[in-house]
C-alpha cells in the first residue's frame, strides 16, 4: 500500500475544475447583469414620474453593476448559503480553514 499524505489526497478531492469554476462565474455575472439591468431601468422609471431621467444608462449599468457585484458577492457568501448561485449551481462552496 502507497500512503498519500492527507493533504494531498484533501487538495486533490476539493479542488475545482475549470468547467466548474467558468460555469460559476458565468451564471453569477449573468444574475449580476439582469440585476443590474433591471435596478437602473426602474429606478429611470421611477424618476420619469418626477420630471428626470437617468440619459447614459450604459454607464450607470456598469456603476450600478459593480456595487451589485460587491453586495451579491459578500452576501451570497457569508452565513448559511456559503455560496452565490453559480457556486450552488456548480457544485461548489467556500470553507474558511
Amino acid at each position: 500500500h502507497t500512503l498519500f499524505p492527507y493533504t494531498t489526497l484533501f487538495r486533490s478531492a476539493l479542488t475545482p475544475t475549470f468547467g466548474d469554476t467558468f460555469k460559476a462565474s458565468l451564471i453569477d455575472l449573468i444574475v449580476i447583469g439582469v440585476a443590474s439591468t433591471v435596478i437602473v431601468f426602474v429606478v429611470d422609471a421611477l424618476l420619469k414620474l418626477s420630471g428626470y431621467a437617468i440619459t447614459q444608462k450604459f454607464q450607470m449599468t456598469f456603476v450600478i453593476f459593480m456595487v451589485v457585484m460587491v453586495l451579491y458577492m459578500s452576501i451570497m457568501e457569508s452565513g448559511k448559503m456559503s455560496a452565490t448561485l453559480g457556486k450552488k449551481a456548480s457544485g461548489l462552496f467556500i470553507i474558511k480553514r
